[in-house]
Formats: structure tokens, C-alpha cells, sequence
């Protein structure tokens, strides 16, 4: 039986993978999908039930592309995602993922395939040439050839109306009702050592945000960078306690959480398997992040958990609280221009987004709250811990916008077939 070829380049950022292997998971059969994803992935993708490769890094990238994509055995190659080619430094082009079976590209982020050169805030506001090296002022995505479609996931993306140009484009349902209902939340905090009496926050940094602001190009830590992460969970510290309510508060990373904070017991639980991933999202009380564009943002609303989403969008005044003053100084000092505006920490993109933002009900309904009001995230925090169901409207809206489309096999099945001709051609 053939075989389709998932490729997941990125080394940074793991979101593109989860979707490719929910998309996997709707094939018709889907012990027949494979990947090909960067070395520190492979692991999570066997751990999900699937077969997985190493993609070399660097220059040897490209040969194991054109090698993989050669395969006879193969009915279709999907590139999850495509702007990961401009993003990151993934040693391969369009160029060696065409020739093979047909190429889908999954366009979560709404870009389309024409190709555009994209700002990264981070480095217009930091002098470290490690910055400037691995986070560039701007980034240009590749241009795909036109007969390459796109799948776009909802969520995160809005239902596609219509084609771009000659270019297919197919939105999909990328959850389905596979989502476990059943979890056993006491359980799941008990195997983290949650205290029985405490609310559960979940709190999701962007890990490029941390890369590009503690240790761009992924070199040693020191002083300075300890010195910015140790400032960033202080502030969530304080930011929980003064909630006023006794808190958990969980971080899946592989850097320990600075065990700040003395009425906010720390959790650090490292990198999950996509399965405890989920039912963490399910027990948390609330999933609080700094990236609207999170699929875990998604995942989580989708199993009613409420959700707040930091941005920064404008400039909001220090005000006259003690703590977030003296938080500002210290950061300034630590990291100058730290509070340059964004929609996606830390790379901007106000006006990048904007395609994904315009008629995205489940985007626009988000609570969003500005990442350096400190004031107006307690409250935020606050209304989501002790009235969840007032967040009830996000899934809802989330729900009508995956209505009645079709799953990421089916959507696949269709763009690999061959474009209908057009009327009078």
C-alpha cells in the first residue's frame, strides 16, 4: 500500500508536528504515514505511534529530502510547515521536496504560497549579533510552485472561501471528536504532584521567545540569560499569587522553573508525550500563554479549559504598582526594547497575521489581555479560575468554524489528485 511522507523540519518549535500527526491520524490507514522531522523529534513521533526518521541538519538536509521524497512507495509527501523554510535554518529548499510523490504544504499560519518576507520584532530592538544571527530583521519565505495546494487546519486557521488563484487551497477539521473526554483529572494532578487544594495553571512561554531573549542560537547559558528567564517567571509568580487563590502552576519545558513565588506551589513536568500533553491541557484550570497562534492554545478550549492569551499590541503605562516597576528596570537593564510589540512573542507580526485574523470567530473571541498590564491580567487570571464557564463562548466559537469540514485524510485525499480542468480548457 502506499505511503505518505510527513516532513517536520523544525528544531524550535513543535506545533507544526502535533498537526501533522493529528492529520496522520485520519489517513485511511494510518500505520501508513511516516516523518521526517528533526532529530530531537523522533522520539514524540514514535511516542504517538508513528514511524520516524532523523532529518539531518545542515547541508546533508537536502540529500535525505530528495532521497525520501523519491521513494516509489510513496502517494504523498506533506511539508508541515512551509514559512519553517524561511524561519529556520532548515538546510533544504522547495526545490528538494518536488520531483517525487505530489507535495501538499500545510499553511497553518495563513500566509499562502507566493512567498513574503516577514519582520521579526525581537531583532529590531536587540544589538546581540547572536540575535541579529539567528533571528534576522527579515525573513523571506519561499514561493511555492503553483501546483503545490495548501491545507490549512482549522483550527488555528480560518475556513478557506476560496482558492489563490490557480492554487488549491482545502481548510480541515483538524481534531474531529478524537479529543479524550474521559480524562481523569485527579489522576493526571496527582501524578504531578499537585496539592489537592490548589488551582491548576498551565503556563505556555513561546519556546522561540525564549530561545531568541536567553540563548539565541541555542548557546550555553550565563548570567544575563539565567538573568532574563529568572525576571519572566517572576513576573507570572507574583501575577498568580496575587490572585489570591492557592495555585499550581505547571510548565512543560525542559528548563527547570525557577521555584519562585511563595504562595504558587512550581511544577516542572518536561516535555510530554502528545497523549499526557493533552490530558494536562484537560486538568489545567487555566492555560495561560504568550502565542494566539498556539495549536495547544486550541487544544485546549476545544477541552474546556479557559484560556488567556498575552499580546502586546500598544504601549500601556508602568502605573504606580511597586512590583511591576521595579520588574520593567530590571528587564530594561537585562534585555533593552524587551516590550516591542506583538501579536506572536517574539516575532511581532501585527500585520503578518492579518489574513489569519480576519473572519476567525475563534481568534477574535479569545481573551486577550496585554502582556505588561499587569492589573489586567490578575483579573483576567482571576475570572477565568473561579468562573470557567464564562469562557464557554470560546469553544462554541471555535466549534461553528470547523462545522461541516472535512478531516486532514480527506482534504489530503483530494489535493493530491490531479486539479479538475477548468471550464472551456
Amino acid at each position: 500500500m502506499s505511503q505518505t511522507l510527513f516532513i517536520a523540519p523544525s528544531a524550535y518549535s513543535i506545533g507544526e508536528l502535533v498537526n501533522a500527526i493529528e492529520i496522520a491520524r485520519t489517513l485511511p490507514d494510518p500505520s501508513q504515514a511516516r516523518f521526517l522531522v528533526a532529530g530531537r523529534n523522533v522520539d514524540y513521533v514514535r511516542a504517538s505511534g508513528f514511524a520516524a526518521e532523523k532529518l539531518p541538519r545542515g547541508s546533508a538536509a537536502a540529500k535525505a529530502c530528495r532521497q525520501a521524497v523519491a521513494d516509489a512507495d510513496l502517494d504523498a509527501v506533506v511539508l508541515a510547515d512551509h514559512h519553517l523554510l524561511g524561519l529556520e535554518r532548515v538546510g533544504f529548499t522547495i526545490d528538494d521536496v518536488l520531483g517525487g510523490a505530489p507535495l501538499v504544504a500545510v499553511d497553518s499560519l495563513a500566509f499562502g504560497g507566493a512567498g513574503r518576507t516577514l519582520e521579526l520584532a525581537v531583532s529590531k530592538v536587540s544589538d546581540n549579533p547572536m540575535v541579529q544571527k539567528f533571528f534576522p530583521a527579515e525573513v523571506t519565505l519561499p514561493t511555492l510552485p503553483e501546483q503545490v495546494p495548501l491545507l490549512r487546519p482549522v483550527p488555528v486557521a480560518p475556513a478557506v472561501v476560496a482558492d489563490e488563484g490557480t492554487r488549491r487551497i482545502r481548510s480541515f477539521d483538524l481534531y474531529g471528536d478524537r479529543l479524550p473526554r474521559d480524562i481523569d483529572v485527579a489522576a493526571v494532578r496527582a501524578r504531578l504532584g499537585v496539592e489537592p487544594h490548589r488551582k491548576l495553571v498551565m503556563l505556555a512561554m513561546s519556546n522561540w521567545a525564549t530561545t531568541a531573549m536567553t540563548k539565541p542560537g541555542l548557546g550555553a547559558p550565563n548570567r544575563d540569560r539565567d538573568a532574563v528567564y529568572q525576571l519572566r517567571m517572576r513576573w507570572f509568580a507574583e501575577l498568580l499569587r496575587r490572585i489570591d487563590e492557592p495555585i499550581a502552576l505547571v510548565g512543560v519545558s525542559a528548563d527547570a522553573l525557577p521555584a519562585t513565588g511563595q504562595d504558587v506551589q512550581i511544577i516542572t513536568s518536561g516535555f510530554l508525550p502528545l497523549a499526557e500533553f493533552t490530558e494536562l491541557l484537560a486538568a489545567a484550570d487555566l492555560y495561560l500563554t504568550d502565542n494566539i497562534t498556539s495549536g495547544a492554545l486550541a487544544r485546549a478550549v476545544l477541552l474546556g479549559t479557559p484560556a488567556v492569551v498575552l499580546t502586546h499590541e500598544h504601549e500601556t503605562e508602568a502605573g504606580a504598582d511597586a512590583f511591576t516597576a521595579h520588574w520593567r528596570e530590571e528587564m530594561s537593564e537585562q534585555f533593552p526594547g524587551f516590550d516591542f510589540p506583538y501579536l506572536v512573542n517574539p516575532f511581532g507580526w501585527l500585520d503578518e497575521l492579518q489574513l489569519l485574523l480576519t473572519d476567525n470567530d475563534y481568534l477574535r473571541v479569545l481573551t486577550r489581555v496585554d502582556a505588561y498590564d499587569f492589573a489586567a491580567q490578575v483579573a483576567a487570571c482571576r475570572a477565568a479560575l473561579l468562573e470557567p464557564d464564562a469562557h464557554r463562548h470560546v469553544r462554541d466559537a471555535l466549534d461553528r468554524q470547523r462545522q461541516g469540514l472535512p478531516t486532514g485524510g480527506e482534504a489530503l485525499h483530494e489535493l493530491r489528485q490531479p486539479a479538475p480542468a477548468s471550464e472551456g480548457g
